[in-house]
Order: C-alpha cells, then structure tokens, then sequence
C-alpha cells in the first residue's frame, strides 16, 4: 500500500478570546460538513508562518500575526497521511469573508468547540498549541 504524506498548516485564529472555525462545504471530498480550523497545505519552501498567514487570508480574508508554533501532529485519512503544523493567530478583526472551500464560520470559545462535529484532531492541535485545559 503506498502512503501519501503532505505537510499542513492549521491556523488557530484567536481574537477577543474566541478562535475562530470553519464548516467545509459539502461538496468536498474529504470532511464535508465538518467544521476546522483554516488549514493550509505548504505549498511553497516559504516558512511555515508565511503559508499560515497566506492560508488563513485566502480562507477566511483575515489579515492574522502568528502568535506561537505547536508541535506537529498527525491526521491519518486512509491513504493520506498529513503532519499538521498547528499555528496560534491573532486576528485584528472577526470580519471573515469565506473562500468556496466553506460554507459557514463562528468565533467559539475553547468550551463551545464540543457542540460541533470538529475533524478528529482538533484536541491534538489544541494540546500542541497549550489550549487544552487539564483535567
């Protein structure tokens, strides 16, 4: 079996203590309807914060400043193997203009994120970033 890996940014937005997340639209073909953080492949050899700044502005037109860096962590998908690099943001505003990629966004608190169907590494990425509050 071959396995593909891609390396990718998630940008985790944060402005006047909401993060923000994302739904995926539903005509995607992986994760429809589920809501993420906006997540970037790296597409480029720039450094990790320039394809978070750019992800996060094509994805939701948000101008952000990268904060701190997570440790990486892994989002298995069959045969799609991606190291997510998780990235903390601040976002001067909550004025989000949504790429096609999305049908629908909310400024969440950390307590908030359990009432939607979040893609299944979103505590990995939080617990790499130090948002997860222990027991």
């Amino acid at each position: 079996m071959t396995v593909f890996i891609d390396i990718a940014v998630a940008g985790v937005v944060v402005n006047d203590g909401k993060m923000l997340i994302m739904r995926r639209s539903k005509s995607k073909s992986h994760y429809a309807g589920s809501w993420d953080f906006p997540c970037e492949r790296v597409k480029d050899e720039g450094s990790l914060s320039g394809n978070v700044v750019r992800g996060v502005m094509e994805e939701a037109g948000l101008a952000v400043e990268v904060v701190r860096r997570g440790s990486p962590v892994t989002l298995e998908d069959g045969d799609w193997r991606f190291v997510v690099v998780p990235l903390l943001c601040d976002a001067g505003s909550r004025d989000v203009r949504m790429d096609r990629e999305h049908d629908d966004f909310r400024w969440v608190s950390l307590d908030e994120l359990d009432g939607f169907d979040m893609i299944h590494n979103t505590r990995d990425i939080l617990n790499a970033l130090g948002l997860m509050r222990k027991g």
